[in-house]
């Protein structure tokens, strides 16, 4: 995946996709179900309570919430995919709507300026 102008790795550990974001390389850590994002400029918890995830995006808080199992990229500027092995990929993108997908479960996008589903 290339974000924000510099290529990084997602990588998907069972239940969770993993992205690193701008301005450089962040860690990722999947505890569970557990997703961690860091956000253009400063570090967001992304944090799972059974099968539900919260993003934090680019200048405001959106919430993210699945009746399945949930991954979740914030990702700026322009579109990006996330896959999760067996699961649902989620994108939040800055600035425009963009179709997210699932894979028999739910998936719902968080747009910076405006919640989408």
């Amino acid at each position: 995946q290339s974000l924000c102008g510099s290529s990084k790795t997602i990588r998907s550990n069972g239940y969770l996709a993993v992205a690193a974001l701008c301005g450089s390389s962040k860690t990722m850590r999947s505890s569970g179900y557990l997703a961690v994002v860091a956000l253009c400029g400063s570090s967001k918890t992304i944090r799972s309570n059974g099968y539900l995830a919260v993003a934090a995006l680019c200048g405001s808080s959106k919430t993210m919430s699945s009746s399945g199992y949930l991954a979740v990229a914030a990702l700026c500027g322009s579109s990006k995919t996330m896959s999760s092995s067996g699961y649902l990929a989620v994108a939040a993108l800055c600035g425009s709507s963009k179709t997210m997908s699932s894979s028999g479960y739910l998936a719902v996008a968080a747009l910076c300026g405006s919640s989408k589903t």
